[in-house]
């Protein structure tokens, strides 16, 4: 009896350490995610390959991932040419990232490409990927993907609770992402609904190009960085700021990254919008960067606190901050208002160290 039951245990801990490969079209249909993410829930790893290299998505209203108990879940396209799934035919649709428990599990994209993703009524509720976060102990990837002509956001997060942790971890990973005419909508929605509280969910986006788009990102909690990007031809239909509006404990690093051939005149908006925020630049350049407001960056906290923003490369507004500009070049500006150039502030400390300025006027 008992060589009977170490026997059953042997068996069940090998089925739930079982890697499951499922086939699309062969085996099942998109559609059918849910169902397979269900069915092998149990399961250490569940691999979904799509074989085609065009795939019409035919799903009324949206899907919901299950992820594993203690597992990993991934769609592969295609590895040559990626895989396109075309939403042309659905008016609204999104996906529910579900982590009934978090014990580390990865969701990952890979090799494909969201086209045409278009809701009528675009508004906040509209998205590609969706998840209400309550643990820091999972992962998101999305790698080698195009999301290409759409107004839904990208991805957003909820989140209504403290997440603290020492280590500087990102749970979402962008690398080697294309995102080509994305608009009328904020691409990154990091939303906690007012609650003013500390949570460090991360998030960094790697290796990518962002071309014709609105409203990078909407931070009100969590750090996010940048890193080896490059932005051209940015501007804002939600009229906060053409790159991001960063709000309570939020932190954003950019670095690396190039942005060009920005010209954003119909909007009196920052590039970004602060509220005492942390915010760095590290070997960023700006290259034909325009707004009809005349400055870069926006800090609207009103107390006399000091707050630090590291940047290089950049013209910038603040207040009530301590700012360190090293190893930059700013030239040939011209400024058709009263205020700075450069730095334009009425409290604060401002420290250049190695800096070139040519051509200022």
């Amino acid at each position: 009896m008992n060589y009977l039951k170490l026997l059953i245990t042997i068996i069940l801990l090998i089925w739930n350490g079982i890697t499951v490969d499922v086939y699309i079209p062969n085996d099942y249909e998109l559609s059918d995610i849910e169902k397979i993410s269900m069915q092998y829930v149990n399961n250490n790893d569940i691999k979904i390959y799509i074989n085609e290299e065009y795939y019409v998505f035919d799903v009324i209203g949206g899907l919901k991932i299950k992820m594993p108990y203690n597992g990993n879940l991934s769609v592969i396209g295609n590895p040559s040419n990626k895989t396109l799934i075309d939403f042309t035919n659905k008016k609204k649709y999104n996906t529910v990232v579900d982590f009934s428990t978090y014990t580390g599990q990865t969701l990952t994209f890979e090799n494909i490409i969201f086209y045409n993703f278009i809701d009528p009524a675009v508004s906040e509720a509209s998205h590609l990927f969706y998840s209400n976060v309550k643990n820091l102990n999972f992962n998101i990837v999305f790698k080698n993907c195009v999301f290409d002509t759409g107004n839904m956001i990208i991805l957003k997060l909820d989140s209504y609770r403290e997440l603290i942790t020492s280590e500087l971890n990102h749970q979402i990973l962008f690398e080697s992402c294309k995102f080509n005419e994305v608009k009328y909508n904020q691409l990154f929605i990091f939303n906690n609904s007012g609650f003013n509280r500390v949570n460090r969910i991360g998030m960094k986006i790697i290796n990518s190009e962002f071309t014709n788009c609105n409203d990078i990102i909407k931070m009100e909690f969590g750090i996010t960085e940048f890193d080896n990007c490059k932005f051209s031809n940015l501007s804002t239909s939600q009229n906060q700021a053409i790159f991001g509006e960063i709000k309570y404990y939020s932190i954003l690093n950019i670095k690396n990254t190039i942005f060009f051939d920005i010209n954003e005149t119909k909007s009196v908006v920052p590039f970004i919008t602060i509220n005492n925020n942390f915010l760095s630049f590290y070997n960023v350049t700006m290259e034909n960067v325009h707004n009809k407001l005349g400055y870069l960056i926006r800090n609207t906290y009103k107390i006399k606190n000091k707050e630090y923003i590291n940047i290089e490369s950049s013209t910038f507004d603040s207040q009530n901050s301590k700012i360190n500009i090293t190893n930059s070049v700013f030239k040939n500006l011209i400024n058709p208002n009263t205020f700075s150039n450069v730095v334009d502030i009425k409290n604060g400390e401002v420290y250049m160290n190695n800096c070139e300025i040519n051509n200022i006027r």
